[in-house]
């Protein structure tokens, strides 16, 4: 797994916005702890990095920077498209389906934490299998592609998975942290409908559920960006190796923005 940026992500913004996150999972003196989060094995592979680096051998590979774009866009496009279409009230198209947004579900099923913590867990393996296949694709392109990106990748990589469990453990503690977000929207519809007048209609989708929808696939778009960075960083290094890229690629790769926003809107 690479190496992704926890402290000062969106992500941990929004975490802190609701109020849930965890200042021992995402300690921000992350930089002062790394030799405690590599360890003594990792740290002695990673203290062979410069040797490996002068003995490693470029490999040519004819993967241009633009089709490693494409490939960039064609898997963030349909990620997002996927947290659409799952986190869509009524979408009998989807086949995985936000637990609050079943046709069948039930009152107590509506107000079991662990069904959402079940779903956001198989939202973020789907999410995590995906990036991980482009970022492997990406890597063998770059390495390719010329002596420094070789160099590169090969630092990205070694970095990456010395600290693959700290990511690994922030990450999949987010959909416990939702919980006490989860039952303050629940408790608050709660004390609505008691003020209500006896004879009111119940909502087909109650509110706090669409609140809390929206707040959960925000955190997956987040997510999504925290472990497309390393992608994206080898890409623009990419980019930067290749000089016979013109305006298209540039216009691109805006264009990933552009869907992530249109999906978030």
């Amino acid at each position: 797994m690479a190496q992704i940026s926890i402290e000062g992500s969106r992500l941990v913004r929004f975490l802190n916005d609701l109020d849930v996150s965890n200042a021992d999972l995402f300690d921000k003196a992350f930089a002062e702890r790394i030799s405690q989060l590599i360890g003594l094995h990792k740290s002695l592979a990673l203290s062979g990095l410069p040797l490996k680096l002068v003995r490693l051998r470029f490999e040519p590979r004819s993967t241009s920077a633009e089709k490693v774009q494409q490939e960039f866009l064609r898997v963030n496009q349909e990620l997002i498209e996927t947290l659409i279409e799952c986190f869509t009230p009524g979408n009998g198209s989807a086949r995985v389906r936000f637990p609050g947004y079943r046709e069948d579900a039930t009152q107590e099923q509506l107000n079991n934490f662990d069904l959402y913590v079940q779903f956001y867990s198989a939202r973020q393996r789907q999410i995590e299998l995906k990036v991980q296949h482009l970022l492997s694709y990406v890597r063998d392109a770059a390495a390719g592609h010329s002596p420094r990106l070789a160099q590169l990748v090969m630092l990205e990589s070694s970095f990456g998975e010395a600290i693959a469990g700290y990511d690994r453990q922030c990450l999949a503690a987010i959909p416990r942290l939702l919980e006490t977000h989860f039952e303050q929207l629940r408790q608050k519809y709660q004390d609505s409908l008691a003020k209500q007048p006896s004879e009111s209609t119940p909502e087909a989708s109650p509110s706090w559920i669409n609140h809390f929808s929206d707040d959960m696939r925000e955190l997956l778009f987040a997510e999504l960006e925290l472990r497309l960075m390393p992608v994206m960083g080898l890409i623009e290094a990419f980019d930067e190796d290749s000089p016979e890229l013109d305006k298209k690629s540039h216009s691109k790769k805006q264009s990933a923005e552009a869907v992530a926003e249109k999906a978030k809107a």
